[in-house]
């Protein structure tokens, strides 16, 4: 309950049960960075195979442009999550501060204001998730089914 008095807290609450489920997906990811070089060198390998090496450059630029489409990605991931990050701090630490000040906030009548602000930061912190899925959806649409499409 010590959390809970501190200026920090939205950021402890926050920090503890959103952001703690990105170190947990860092260590298999990890991997790619070393199988990654092998599976392009094995896939353009075998390709060279079947075709020539008109077919091989072809595939390894598509390669090369799903990577970069997917960094970009990426970099307004972390953006997004970040801009998240900072409207839910607010809402977690003005929800905080009128809990602790409940008693007050119903003496003086100020319960529909304080919704009002609430439900503002909400708002802002909705659509910045919602934009962020949106990326996300169109993300793995190309990196899923782009394939698909390219047969």
């Amino acid at each position: 309950m010590r959390v809970a008095g501190n200026p920090a807290s939205g950021r402890v609450i926050n920090l503890v049960s959103t952001d703690v489920n990105r170190f947990d997906m860092f260590c298999p990811a990890l991997h790619y960075v070393w199988t990654a070089p092998l599976s392009v060198a094995a896939v353009c390998y075998l390709i060279s195979m079947n075709t020539d090496w008109a077919a091989t450059l072809a595939g390894l630029t598509v390669m090369v442009l799903v990577a970069t489409i997917n960094a970009r990605f990426s970099k307004e991931f972390a953006r997004r999550r970040k801009q998240t990050a900072l409207r839910t701090d607010e809402r977690v630490r003005t929800m905080s501060e009128v809990l602790k000040g409940m008693l007050t906030v119903k003496a003086f009548c100020w319960q529909e204001p304080f919704t009002r602000s609430i439900g503002a930061i909400r708002q802002l912190e909705a659509a910045s998730i919602r934009i962020s899925q949106s990326m996300k959806a169109i993300n793995v649409g190309i990196l899923e089914r782009g394939t698909q499409i390219w047969r």
